[in-house]
């Protein structure tokens, strides 16, 4: 079962994703900024990250740059409400795989981390 990680300052948003994760047979672990969630990537084995770009204390562009650089190649999914921003573009030169603009569909996200995760998993078995 594949651990993901929901970064997100805005809890009811959290709650949601984290059902729907969970329904789908998720394991799933939360924080509420960047900082808070190199806490939990500290002392849990995180399979990807899904998050908000826009959130207090430390931003997801941030946690996105660390990520790159403390645990290269985890998966990260990027996600705003902020249509007028250039943030996900910036979140996906920093490498995030992939970005959604909330409100999103659960078949949105699901085929996303499907698809981030099928891309780790066939890497492993090619390699």
């Amino acid at each position: 079962m594949s651990t993901i990680l929901i970064v997100d300052d805005d809890f009811e948003w959290r709650m949601l994703i984290h059902r729907l994760l969970q329904k789908s047979g998720y394991e799933v672990l939360e924080a509420e900024n960047g900082k808070n969630a190199l806490k939990v990537l500290e002392n849990s084995a995180i399979d990807l990250v899904l998050t908000d770009i826009l959130m207090p204390i430390m931003d997801g562009v941030e946690l996105i740059r660390e990520l790159a650089q403390r645990h290269p190649g985890l998966p990260v999914i990027a996600m705003t409400s902020n249509i007028e921003m250039p943030y996900l573009n910036i979140a996906m030169k920093l490498g995030a795989m992939n970005c959604l603009q909330k409100p999103f569909n659960r078949n949105q996200l699901l085929e996303m981390i499907n698809e981030a995760l099928g891309k780790i998993n066939d890497s492993i078995i090619h390699e």
